[in-house]
């Protein structure tokens, strides 16, 4: 895959994006709990912003957060700055050193 869009209302760990990262494939995130610390926005992925807590009703403005995110996203497909980011991603120290 070339993205993985996790767009978490809560995420105490985010380890879906660090394994994404792991094996090349830049992460779309909700700007919440964990996420916020692994994935650095326009370095090794992209962020949405945080997203309303309410979970009986989907906020209109998270939509549209969502919906630019991945057209940016889009937008760096097949481009140099994609390539890096994909390094980038490839090259961090995810260990528990």
């Amino acid at each position: 895959a070339d993205f993985v869009m996790i767009p978490s209302r809560f995420e105490p760990c985010g380890l879906i994006p660090l394994h994404s990262m792991r094996y090349g494939t830049v992460p779309i995130v909700a700007s919440t709990g964990g996420l916020v610390d692994t994935v650095k926005e326009g370095f090794t992925g992209f962020q949405m912003g945080a997203f309303n807590v309410d979970c009986d009703a989907i906020d209109p403005a998270d939509v549209g957060a969502l919906a630019t995110t991945v057209k940016i996203a889009l937008a760096t497909y097949d481009t140099p700055a994609l390539k890096e980011m994909i390094q980038n991603c490839m090259d961090q120290d995810l260990s528990w050193k």
